[in-house]
């Protein structure tokens, strides 16, 4: 029998090389694409071939794109990068080579940030409320004299990733700074700031087939993210959340979703409610964590792809992710600024303890890693499109 013939997109990014492997894990003949070079051509070992399409803001895009599917003639294609073209031309696509992938207005309901807590408002699924660059002088004036003023958070409407272009602000200075560095990305959105530390965090990936029903499902709880004001998770632990599923069901329920989706949930501090932060409409960045823990989502994409079946066991609770060059830098900056070091070491080598894995970063291919090393020293600008 014949192994299935995978194409994926952002096969040089993290999130790419991980897909990579998991569908190797399934003998998938995988032909990896991206839109650079890395260093000595380097590509990750488990893909057959390494193909190189136009960047993807640029019209050819698509064009190019198909004219991979058209001579390489995969059986699928699974998107890392490059995700809100393809969606959008979604139809053309399909006559090509199977996908997995939501509709665009679909798509665009949780890639824009804004109309994502707006659709959920409608669907009553908790979330922070949303403010204009008009409603701030006032609550500015009244923080003053507050004992808790009001915090806000500014972020890009796009998925952006990686908590670019985020920041948190409760006065008219601190709203210029965070401001100036959103606009980098184009319109922003602000919303309310939802208390709580990043404990206080969750994560829920949810994989849907083609007729909208969900096949499989993985949640996480944060534990320490960098940088420590607010970012990416650098330490989390797999948790079982059904009732989080529940809670955000509505919104796939009502875009019939297909594919994956990462929806990220903040635990109110006042409350211990359940507010939706952001639903990202992709590949989270540490899809290799869910993979080493059992759920394949890539090659469950590829089955349900096919309209084939997956057979979804479950996961392991209390594995921990680990991300350890971030890591090491947050807590090396919380122990620096800490008045109480011991008690700070303490808390760190308890966070360490119980099995831990990476993002499935194996050093069978340490070639595209030390390749990835020098291209984001030479290229740090470049480097920094990980997920999207």
């Amino acid at each position: 029998m014949m192994p299935m013939k995978v194409l994926v997109t952002g096969a040089t990014r993290n999130a790419g090389m991980a897909v990579i492997r998991g569908l190797a894990k399934h003998r998938c003949a995988v032909i990896g694409a991206d839109e650079r070079r890395l260093p000595f051509k380097a590509h990750s070992r488990f893909s057959t071939t390494y193909l190189y399409y136009p960047r993807r803001y640029r019209e050819n895009f698509i064009d190019g794109l198909i004219e991979i599917i058209k001579n390489e003639n995969p059986d699928v294609l699974v998107p890392v990068s490059g995700t809100r073209w393809i969606s959008m031309h979604k139809e053309e696509i399909q006559r090509y080579v199977n996908l997995l992938l939501p509709d665009y207005p679909s798509y665009m309901a949780a890639f824009d940030n804004q109309t994502t807590l707006e659709e959920c408002k409608k669907l009553n699924i908790g979330c922070p409320d949303i403010f204009q660059d008009k409603d701030l002088p006032l609550v500015f004036k009244q923080n003053k004299s507050s004992p808790e003023p009001l915090s806000f958070v500014i972020k890009p409407r796009a998925d952006i990733g990686g908590a670019r272009g985020q920041g948190v602000f409760n006065d008219d200075e601190s709203f210029k700074q965070a401001q100036k560095k959103a606009l980098k990305y184009g319109p922003y959105c602000i919303q309310e700031y939802i208390p709580g530390g990043p404990e206080n965090m969750r994560t829920v990936n949810l994989l849907f087939d083609r007729r909208s029903r969900l096949a499989a499902h993985f949640a996480t709880k944060k534990i320490r993210q960098w940088p420590n004001t607010g970012g990416i998770s650098v330490l989390s632990e797999s948790i079982q959340a059904p009732e989080l599923v529940d809670f955000v069901m509505p919104f796939f329920k009502k875009w019939q979703w297909q594919g994956m989706a990462e929806a990220e949930i903040k635990i109110d501090a006042r409350n211990q409610q359940p507010k939706l932060i952001e639903i990202n409409p992709r590949f989270c960045g540490y899809i290799g964590f869910a993979i080493e823990c059992g759920v394949n989502f890539p090659w469950y994409i590829c089955r349900l792809a096919e309209e084939k079946d997956v057979e979804w066991a479950g996961y392991p609770t209390g594995v921990k992710y680990i991300n350890w060059s971030s890591y090491l830098k947050a807590a090396f900056s919380e122990w620096k600024k800490s008045s109480n070091k011991p008690a700070t070491f303490y808390k760190i080598a308890n966070e360490l303890k119980g099995k831990k894995m990476t993002n499935s970063m194996g050093w069978a291919d340490w070639k595209i890693i030390v390749s990835k090393m020098l291209f984001e020293l030479a290229n740090k600008e470049g480097a920094s499109d990980v997920w999207n």
